[in-house]
């Protein structure tokens, strides 16, 4: 599949596995999260064309806890949960 230039997307996940696998089913790179926290300090500087969030994170952490703030600044990226 071929890869769209400057478009990305972003994977909350805490297995890497997650992270590849996204990238190679969609063609388009995928900047690979771990931890809410770390995503929303660097969201402001972020523009991507889809966001995929974990909900079972490690230490009893949801990606839905973070769901709110990325959704009011990524109106237009879908989010899938």
């Amino acid at each position: 599949m071929p890869t769209v230039a400057g478009q990305y997307t972003i994977t909350l996940d805490d297995d890497p596995i997650v992270h590849k696998i996204i990238s190679q089913v969609t063609g388009v790179p995928s900047l690979p999260f771990t931890c809410p926290k770390k995503l929303l300090r660097k969201s402001t500087s972020l523009s991507p064309i889809a966001v995929f969030l974990d909900i079972n994170l490690k230490e009893n952490v949801s990606g839905l806890d973070c769901l709110p703030e990325l959704r009011r600044l990524w109106r237009m990226a879908p989010i899938l949960v």
